[in-house]
């Protein structure tokens, strides 16, 4: 049986009572985790973005360097790399071609830049 209270409202069988507030909380709980994991794919796509500029800027350096003459001990391109954060995988050099392997962040990048790539940054106007 239901009774009727001062205020107009019934009172006892009730079952659905505060059905709203467990579904709100569910909906907050999902939103949570779905921008939880927007978040964290956005930081997979950072750290993938960094590590190619670094891999970009080692290429870039090296082949600078390429005018005297490749030289595994004299080799720009481990420091910097660990000064941006990234370790040097590998460097290989063809003719006016340097080819660089950078890893960090768990992410690895590769990049190419040749002689005349440096030439074209030089005289970019930009």
């Amino acid at each position: 049986m239901s009774s009727r209270s001062a205020c107009g409202r019934h009172h006892g069988d009730n079952r659905d009572s505060g059905a709203g507030s467990i579904l709100l909380v569910a909906l907050l709980v999902v939103i949570a985790a779905v921008l939880a994991a927007l978040v964290q794919l956005g930081g997979v796509g950072i750290r993938r973005a960094r590590i190619q500029v670094v891999a970009d800027l080692v290429a870039l350096s090296e082949a600078a360097a390429l005018p005297g003459g490749f030289h595994p001990g004299r080799s720009v391109a481990g420091p910097l790399a660990e000064r941006n954060g990234a370790t040097l995988t590998s460097v290989a050099v063809s003719g006016e071609t340097v080819r660089i392997r950078v890893a960090g962040g768990g992410e690895v990048a590769t990049a190419a830049a040749s002689l005349e790539d440096v030439a074209g940054e030089a005289d970019d106007p930009r």
